[in-house]
């Protein structure tokens, strides 16, 4: 019983930690990330800038600008994120699957029992 703890604890960390690198290697790593996270980080500095300004129309309508650019570039944002959670959730969910089956007894190991055989009234199923 210990070591199937020890090797669920095991898998677990090895899952954790390729989930995290594939997150790099298909999110942080790329190109397109990185210059939006860049564009991003450059936008919300200018508009901490542009609050401290006066604020006429013209002005107003700048911020309104650099806001829409700054909601669509985060809307980019997290459309690289999410094709690549999509394809990781996809993966992982294969191999939950694969690790169910081998701590899960097989159904082809279990016996069905006949109710003369152990005097109850309504078949049963026994493990070997």
């Amino acid at each position: 019983m210990r070591k199937l703890k020890v090797a669920s604890f095991l898998e677990s960390v090895l899952t954790f930690c390729s989930c995290a690198g594939l997150t790099w290697l298909m999110v942080y790593r790329t190109e397109k990330y990185q210059k939006l996270k860049a564009e991003v980080e450059k936008q919300m500095e200018k508009r901490k800038e542009a609050h401290g300004d006066s604020l006429d129309k013209q002005h107003k309508k700048k911020i309104e600008r650099e806001e829409e650019k700054l909601k669509n570039n985060n809307r980019d944002l997290s459309f690289v994120k999410m094709k690549s959670m999509f394809a990781i959730g996809f993966a992982f969910t294969a191999l939950l699957s694969m690790f169910n089956s081998m701590y899960v007894r097989p159904a082809s190991l279990l016996v069905y029992s006949d109710r003369s055989f152990t005097g109850l009234s309504s078949p049963t199923i026994h493990p070997l």
